[in-house]
Parts: structure tokens; sequence; C-alpha cells
């Protein structure tokens, strides 16, 4: 699966994003899947908080698999 198969799978349109919104997304989304959907991991990765990673998921509609 190529990696723009797997955004579409992972993230929802809610709104228009501004222009930097789609490149935020678009760095989280991989991280995601490097990380096997682990938030946790994924904020550490570029040393951010796990409170903007969720908050930044739920602004972008990022939908990622139960479990």
């Amino acid at each position: 699966m190529n990696a723009l198969a797997a955004n579409e799978r992972w993230t929802v349109s809610r709104r228009l994003l501004g222009p930097l919104e789609p490149v935020q997304r678009d760095a989280i989304v991989p991280s995601l899947l490097d990380y096997h959907g682990s938030k946790v991991k994924t904020a550490e990765s570029p040393g951010v908080s796990r409170a903007t990673i969720y908050r930044t998921i739920r602004q972008y509609g990022i939908i990622t698999p139960a479990g």
C-alpha cells in the first residue's frame, strides 16, 4: 500500500484546511503509521506534547484504527 492510500484511509475532511495544516496533517499520519497508531510515540518523535497530538488529530479529523 502506498503512502497516499494510507493517508486516505486515515483521514477525514471536516473542513477546509489552512495553508500549513495539510503539511502538519501529512506529517502526523505517516508517524502514526510508523508507530502502529501509538499517539504517545507519535508525540515523542517530533518532541511535542501528547495533548498537542491528540488535539491535532481531533482538529484535522484523522481517524485511527481502534485497538
